[in-house]
C-alpha cells in the first residue's frame, strides 16, 4: 500500500503533516539575526 491508495481526505493530512515537520532552515536569516543580536550587545556594553 502506497501513500497513492489513500484516500484523499488522507493524503492532504499526510501532506500537512509532512510540511509541518519539515524544517523551515533559512541560513541567511539566522545569520542575520545572530549578527543584530552581536551588534546590539557591543552596544550595551559600550
Amino acid at each position: 500500500m502506497t501513500k497513492e491508495d489513500l484516500p484523499e481526505d488522507l493524503k492532504q493530512k499526510i501532506d500537512q503533516t509532512e510540511e509541518a515537520t519539515r524544517p523551515n532552515f533559512h541560513p541567511g536569516a539566522i545569520a542575520d539575526n545572530l549578527i543584530q543580536q552581536f551588534r546590539q550587545s557591543r552596544e550595551q556594553l559600550a
